[in-house]
């Protein structure tokens, strides 16, 4: 009985027709800072086969500057020296190809990220507003709808068009209890799922602790027109919505603390 032979080593060509499968490329993914989770999120779990494609991948790209591509290198680095924008151009085609290349950029990762943003104050209105309808929505549907919010209504009549939208979709029994605390909020509703459904209810409460004369916590920590205002921070960054005092960011606004 003879010993049964080791699967071949994996082919770059393999690893190339993975990523085709991921509607990737590898210019899309060369500038990768962790080659080995790339890998392994391609469905390469042996170590010796990460070794051989990681080894590959390195190859490639010390090819640029290797004799025959040097005279390319230097020739664009003296473009970039002589246009910096273009310096500037290639700093962001590397931000966005690890985008690209990050293995756990799903939506499922988008949603949970959502909601631990959420529950740590540091998103504006606008962007879970946005996030509602592209994570947690993305139908045609959504998208118009979302697309209307912004090119014909503002401010108030933006969330509360928003708001009904939110409301209907949690149903009829739920707009028959909070209907009232509905008609009176100004700030906008989490997606109608059952993970945002603690938040929801605290945000409506928010309204009694008003009228009481309590200082209501936080949710959010700029308004509609600040899109980009508290983003982007992991939550690790801060746990809490106090913490948000201490934001390393200069443009989030009053409301973050």
């Amino acid at each position: 009985m003879t010993d049964a032979q080791p699967p071949p080593a994996p082919t770059w060509e393999d690893f190339a027709e993975r990523l085709r499968l991921k509607d990737r490329t590898f210019e899309q993914i060369k500038s990768s800072g962790d080659i080995g989770a790339v890998l392994r999120a391609c469905g390469f779990s042996d170590p010796l086969d990460v070794s051989v494609l990681e080894t590959e991948w390195k190859h490639k790209l010390n090819s640029d500057i290797r004799p025959g591509g040097a005279e390319s290198y230097l020739a664009r680095a003296e473009e970039r020296a002589r246009e910096p924008w273009r310096a500037v151009l290639d700093t962001e085609r590397a931000r966005r190809d690890k985008l690209l290349a990050d293995p756990t950029a799903n939506v499922e990762q988008q949603r949970k990220l959502f909601l631990e943003l959420a529950k740590a104050a540091m998103l504006t209105e606008g962007e879970a507003m946005a996030l509602t309808y592209t994570v947690f929505g993305g139908s045609p549907a959504d998208l118009v709808f979302f697309g209307s919010l912004l090119t014909q209504l503002s401010g108030a009549d933006r969330v509360k068009a928003h708001n009904l939208r939110v409301a209907e979709a949690l149903g009829e029994a739920w707009l028959a209890t909070n209907g009232a605390r509905l008609a009176k909020l100004t700030l906008p509703l989490f997606p109608p799922v059952e993970v945002f459904t603690a938040l929801n209810t605290r945000l409506l409460l928010t309204l009694d602790e008003v009228a009481g004369g309590s200082e209501a916590a936080p949710f959010f920590c700029g308004s509609f027109s600040t899109l980009d205002g508290c983003a982007p921070r992991r939550p690790a960054e801060h746990s809490t919505p106090k913490a948000l005092g201490e934001c390393p960011r200069r443009r989030h606004t009053a409301g973050c603390v």
